[in-house]
């Protein structure tokens, strides 16, 4: 009984809350709001994390050799990468088809190689380029880090992100002057 009551007063107090909360942010501000279309939001950010879960078991799914391969999946703004290594170009296509298929990805740069597997100290090396490159970015003082997700696969580095040219250029320029790096394949969305 107490628990309905508790129930029904929230229900009412919570609508009230959010409408003196515009209230309350109207009387503050003197212009609009604008947003910053290069941030995402948590809910953007969950939507990114299903897509790769669902591609990536998708991916899984679809054949033996792609349950066998070594493939990774990343999305930034419901667009997807896969990296890794399969080992044919049936199952390369396969995998890019795939997640073509998924709802809501609106791009698939597949970048999987086509190869056998890399080995356990190739992968902690890209681990270990990973971690340096992006304290390089975290510690360099004209770029936001947050706005670039960095993906290394056999000293490839892959950038993912929401930025203007100009930023996407800054970040390039430093993550391509990082010892390791073999080359930098850029799968950024530009802005304004």
């Amino acid at each position: 009984m107490l628990k309905s009551a508790l129930l029904i007063i929230f229900s009412i107090l919570v609508p009230f809350s959010l409408s003196a909360c515009v209230s309350i942010v109207d009387a503050t501000t003197r212009a609009p709001i604008k947003t910053d279309p290069g941030k995402r939001t948590l809910g953007d950010k969950w939507d990114d994390g299903n897509i790769s879960t669902i591609v990536a078991v998708n991916i899984r799914k679809a054949s033996d050799e792609l349950h066998e391969a070594h493939v990774n999946v990343y999305t930034f703004n419901q667009t997807v990468l896969i990296t890794g290594e399969v080992p044919s170009k049936e199952a390369y296509e396969l995998a890019g088809k795939t997640a073509r298929e998924v709802a809501r990805v609106r791009q698939v740069y597949n970048e999987l190689q086509i190869q056998s597997q890399s080995s356990f100290l190739s992968r902690t090396n890209d681990e270990y380029l990973e971690l340096k490159i992006n304290s390089k970015l975290f510690g360099h003082r004209d770029i936001d880090s947050g706005r670039v997700k960095v993906i290394v696969e056999d000293e490839v580095v892959f950038l993912m992100g929401l930025m203007t040219q100009v930023q996407a250029e800054k970040i390039t320029e430093v993550v391509a002057s990082t010892g390791g790096v073999k080359k930098v394949i850029r799968a950024i969305e530009y802005i304004e």
